[in-house]
């Protein structure tokens, strides 16, 4: 986990419930928020040759 993962998962915490959150890192966003925070996963998938840069 990282800094801006506690900074995400404290501002979900904040928010006016229901709160649904995006993440790749379920796994980790879930020991920061619990049960409070609905996370739904999002895989990122690029194109043969592709790198994070040219989206």
């Amino acid at each position: 986990m990282y800094a801006i993962d506690a900074v995400i998962a404290e501002m979900a915490l904040r928010r006016r419930r229901p709160v649904v959150r995006l993440t790749c890192d379920v796994d980790g966003m879930s020991k920061l928020c619990g049960e409070q925070v609905r996370l739904v996963v999002v895989q990122l998938v690029l194109a043969a040759g592709a790198r994070i840069g040219d989206l």
